[in-house]
């Protein structure tokens, strides 16, 4: 017979020591010990550098039965990127037109500024979802999230690759790109450690068989701008530590874009910092377009209601 006093106690000793053998076992490694593809064999949150790594996820013999599978990389290969061997090794012209992509904390803002600016640029526009892929979003739910990551990497090269070819004619502005499924699965594999110092591998981390942008503007939306009802909900913890990961980026040149002034005037310094830093290299025409405001003036920014961090994923 054991007194339940002293079985409570070993029983809580017990769950201590598990919880600090856990949290030292989960503590994050020295990304650059890992080389120079940190990741790449991080299981469920691994890095794709290569279109092939992204290609074996839907031919692994656990997926052999999962419905749509090969059909998808069937669409990716005959109708996205017919020509996908050729787009991979043929080098993009330095003389083309910029190529400008728009990722940030809040879906709607940044779905918005990204539209807004491909027309005051005359840009083509291209979402995170190319339509040869859009019919089959909803086969891979978040319990596969390995072939769901795969998929929305698959979307990333046909996006390249629509990109590629447009850009010997005209400007592109994608909204979301390679970095925001890479960050995703990086702030995950980091735990809650401090980020890396600036100057680390990781912030230069790029596909060499994917094109890269010009400019990368990461649209910050301000936690302060939200709609919040009263609620127990916790803050959106993990908005500054991403925006940090953005703001230490050295490949592709990223700029922040705060909105806490509202859209017109993040148009207005994403227009300035297409002059200064593709002005003298790349050619194009910038628009004075008047956009409409919707809602009431006082409120124009606080009727978005706020996202969870899976939405940064699932688009």
């Amino acid at each position: 017979h054991i007194p339940m006093g002293n079985f409570v106690n070993r029983l809580l000793c017990l769950c201590l020591i598990v919880t600090i053998t856990l949290s030292y076992g989960q503590q994050s490694p020295d990304v650059d010990d890992l080389g120079q593809q940190p990741f790449r064999d991080a299981g469920l949150l691994r890095l794709f550098y290569q279109l092939d790594d992204v290609k074996s996820v839907f031919r692994m013999p656990e997926y052999s039965n999962f419905p749509g599978c090969q059909r998808v990389l069937d669409v990716f290969e005959h109708e996205c990127c017919p020509f996908e061997k050729e787009f991979i090794k043929k080098p993009i012209s330095s003389s083309r037109f910029p190529f400008i992509v728009f990722e940030g904390n809040h879906r709607i803002s940044t779905s918005i500024l990204s539209k807004r600016f491909s027309k005051m640029i005359t840009a083509s526009y291209f979402s995170m979802a190319p339509p040869c892929l859009i019919p089959y979003r909803k086969l891979f739910t978040p319990k596969d999230l390995l072939l769901r990551r795969a998929f929305f990497n698959l979307a990333v090269y046909a996006l390249g690759y629509q990109a590629a070819e447009s850009l010997q004619r005209w400007p592109v502005v994608v909204a979301s790109y390679w970095n925001h499924q890479a960050i995703f699965a990086l702030t995950k594999l980091l735990n809650d450690s401090n980020l890396p110092e600036s100057g680390s591998s990781l912030y230069s981390l790029w596909p060499e068989d994917l094109v890269m942008p010009d400019i990368l503007f990461y649209v910050n939306f301000p936690d302060d701008l939200h709609f919040q009802p009263i609620t127990t909900r916790e803050p959106n913890s993990w908005k500054p530590r991403l925006l940090e990961f953005y703001r230490r980026l050295e490949q592709p040149l990223t700029i922040e874009l705060n909105t806490k002034d509202g859209w017109d005037k993040a148009l207005q310094d994403a227009k300035e910092h297409i002059i200064k830093y593709l002005g003298s290299t790349k050619t194009f025409t910038m628009k004075n377009i008047t956009f409409k405001s919707y809602g009431h003036r006082r409120n124009r920014t606080r009727t978005v209601l706020p996202i969870e961090q899976t939405e940064l994923f699932s688009q």
